[in-house]
């Protein structure tokens, strides 16, 4: 009978010491409320596409704008049905804000009327992105 309290009483005692930590854990939670769309962020944004680099996770995603310069020299050549045209094409890459992307796409005068915060749900895969909510 002895040991039978002692062990409700601990089961209690324990439940007592993690009741806080569950509590904290719920009061933080977050909602997905969706995924981000980063072609569009990059057409918007730059007139661009969105391209994925090496080495191919999560945050290796860039706009990349290509631009050209037309000029003998400039360097290259081109040739078309107006003749050969020399200049030369170059590739700028630019970071994408996740953050940026979900504050664009979930605003906060939605249903959910708070700020959309950016998350990845795994680093190794480039598409795992999510905006939640607190």
């Amino acid at each position: 009978m002895k040991s039978e309290k002692k062990i409700q009483f601990g089961a209690i005692a324990l439940v007592s010491l993690l009741s806080p930590l569950t509590f904290l854990s719920e009061a933080h939670a977050e909602r997905v409320i969706g995924g981000v769309n980063l072609a569009e962020y990059c057409t918007r944004k730059y007139g661009a596409p969105v391209v994925l680099n090496p080495p191919y996770n999560a945050f290796t995603w860039v706009c990349r704008v290509q631009s050209s310069s037309l000029g003998a020299s400039a360097g290259g050549s081109f040739t078309g049905p107006e003749g050969s045209v020399s200049g030369q094409i170059s590739t700028s890459d630019f970071g994408i804000s996740v953050q940026e992307v979900c504050e664009l796409e979930y605003p906060q005068d939605q249903p959910w009327k708070r700020r959309a915060i950016a998350r990845v749900t795994n680093p190794s895969s480039p598409y795992s992105w999510v905006c939640v909510v607190p």
